[in-house]
């Protein structure tokens, strides 16, 4: 059994709701001034502002996964191990996905130079997001076949994972 949390900063999130957080209230304020030309327009780039402030804040902030590779727990024998993504939001968990690693045909890691090719093999298929960042480090894309469909989740892994993940 092999379980990784990615351990992240978010740094970057946290900036970003704060700009907007600030810019919002400066607008407000503003609005609220009796030289103010079209107030409603200020108030409702505002509201806008607000809303961006509520989902990054319910998206990234709040949010934390955990991978786990474990052998299955109804199966006796020499199954192969399962793949599971849990949501950790505040103080509840939910399971999000159950795969089997053996569905699992290819993991590769994003770089630079595939990024766009990885977004075009994506497009018009089910590609699955569980990460908390905006931009992560170690963003993988798992290849998964289930039948005769295809799609694609993205997560955060290390070399234990990734190695975990990969067929033998």
């Amino acid at each position: 059994m092999y379980e990784y949390t990615p351990k992240t900063q978010k740094k970057k999130e946290f900036l970003i709701v704060a700009i907007l957080s600030v810019a919002a209230a400066f607008l407000f304020c503003c609005s609220t001034l009796p030289s103010c030309l079209y107030p409603s327009l200020w108030q409702l780039t505002c509201v806008f502002l607000l809303v961006a402030v509520i989902m990054l804040v319910s998206k990234c902030l709040l949010r934390s996964f955990v991978y786990r590779v474990a052998p299955r727990e109804d199966v006796e024998g020499d199954a192969p191990p399962d793949f599971t993504v849990t949501e950790c939001y505040g103080k509840r968990s939910a399971v999000v996905c159950r795969i089997s690693v053996a569905d699992i045909e290819a993991v590769t890691p994003v770089t630079p130079q595939n990024r766009k090719a990885l977004a075009a093999m994506g497009k018009g298929k089910s590609v699955y997001r569980y990460f908390s960042e905006l931009s992560p480090q170690n963003l993988c894309w798992l290849t998964v076949r289930d039948g005769d469909n295809l799609f694609y989740i993205r997560i955060v892994a290390d070399e234990n994972l990734i190695s975990a993940l990969q067929k033998n």
